[in-house]
């Protein structure tokens, strides 16, 4: 798990919005706080005496970020209480299977991302999400 993803701190960087993190999160599960110290370690062995202080801070500002989502705000990014459940979509007419799950990530995603925080909202997404579905299936 830590060699697999030891280098996503750094392609965080680059992109360091609530939503990579989410998904960053995500992927690295309870071992995200140790992958972005590895990262960290991995930018020092890599630069070596070439280290810049503005690479450096970069990644730290990242590592910083990852850690404040896993020991500061845990119920938005790590174990939030989902806003929807798949019986949710089922009564939406989603038919059970796959979709159900990818639909509920989707949803997960932007409530981790701080773009809905209400079922109201998260319905509202949910309905959106399912025209999108069938206007690509239809055309």
């Amino acid at each position: 798990m830590l060699v697999r993803h030891h280098m996503r701190p750094g392609e965080l960087t680059r992109e360091l919005t609530p939503r990579a993190i989410h998904r960053f999160l995500r992927d690295t599960g309870e071992r995200g706080a140790d992958v972005a110290l590895l990262g960290l370690a991995d930018t020092l062995g890599i630069w070596g005496s070439e280290l810049t202080e503005e690479v450096w801070a970069a990644r730290l500002t990242t590592a910083q970020a990852i850690w404040h989502a896993i020991f500061e705000a845990p119920e938005r990014f790590v174990r939030g209480t989902p806003l929807i459940r798949g019986d949710d979509l089922l009564a939406m007419g989603v038919p059970e299977g796959p979709q159900i799950g990818r639909l509920l990530a989707a949803i997960r995603e932007a409530q981790a991302a701080g773009e809905i925080t209400t079922r109201e909202e998260a319905l509202t997404l949910a309905r959106r999400l399912i025209e999108e579905i069938k206007d690509e299936r239809n055309s």
